[in-house]
């Protein structure tokens, strides 16, 4: 079993969890480790990224900013889906004179959904691959985007399934895509010595196993990365998950855990242009 780094963010966006797991990335290959980067769970806006349109487009399969940057780094020696198993591609919805329903909707990440997609591992070693493309939500959203977004659909593969708002809203809710992410995270750990898995925004885990089996857990923000071991943040978890009534873990924020666990300590982040080892000043404390 891999030794396996779980980062995630304190901040809703921009805590630096990307920079971090890059980082990370370099400095277990530095030390000779078969290192892979994980991002289970990824979402992208078609707006404000969208180079990420073009890159999709490319590849023939929806792929998100960070993750193309992880496939980068690994020199493209794997597939998109190996270490992205589910994607979301938002569009903001255009503008009618309501303010307030038009704020309201940009504030609600599963009214932006548009385009999905779910890979998930067979027994030999291939993928099967979904994309949905929810047409209520490409009619809603800016007329600029439309055909773009009409003609990266014609260019996946496979060619995304219609369906309506509700559907999507059921897919993103469905525990299946969420289950195809950990049986590929199960892979992973068989495979390289250490896996780092990035969770979405302050989500305190992307799924149920990628805390289950976490030997350190990070929670960045701006200029530091706070250090717990994965069975106390573990234990947190499901103290919180018993408090909310059950619900699975990845519905916890990480300021949660931050209330209530102390660290074992933490690393400075020193701010780079790129991802370096030299980046995280006393990464010794997650070697294996």
């Amino acid at each position: 079993m891999a030794f396996t780094v779980l980062v995630t963010g304190l901040l809703p966006y921009d805590s630096g969890k990307t920079f971090v797991g890059r980082s990370l990335l370099r400095y277990f290959r530095s030390l000779g480790y078969r290192v892979v980067g994980y991002k289970p769970i990824a979402a992208h806006s078609a707006w404000f990224q969208y180079e990420t349109v073009g890159k999709s487009s490319e590849q023939r399969i929806l792929v998100g900013h960070d993750a193309y940057l992880y496939w980068e780094d690994l020199n493209r020696e794997v597939r998109i889906e190996e270490i992205n198993p589910i994607d979301i591609l938002t569009t903001p919805t255009d503008f009618h004179q309501n303010v307030r329903l038009y704020l309201s909707m940009l504030e609600n990440f599963v009214s932006q959904a548009c385009i999905m997609r779910i890979s998930c591992p067979r027994s030999d070693g291939s993928y099967v691959t979904e994309h949905y493309i929810d047409l209520e939500q490409l009619e809603r959203t800016i007329p600029t985007l439309q055909l773009k977004l009409m003609d990266l659909a014609e260019k996946l593969s496979p060619q995304p399934k219609p369906i309506t708002h509700d559907q999507m809203e059921k897919l993103m809710n469905n525990p299946k895509p969420v289950m195809c992410a950990d049986k590929q995270l199960k892979i992973l750990t068989m495979k390289y010595d250490v896996v780092i898995v990035e969770s979405f925004n302050n989500a305190a885990t992307p799924t149920p196993l990628s805390a289950e089996i976490a030997d350190k857990v990070l929670v960045i923000m701006p200029g530091k990365a706070l250090v717990y071991d994965g069975r106390r943040y573990l234990q947190t978890l499901k103290i919180l998950e018993q408090t909310m009534g059950g619900k699975i873990a990845y519905a916890t924020v990480t300021q949660q855990i931050v209330e209530l666990t102390k660290p074992l300590g933490y690393m400075k982040i020193h701010p780079q242009n790129e991802p370096s080892e030299n980046a995280l000043e006393n990464p010794e404390i997650l070697t294996p």
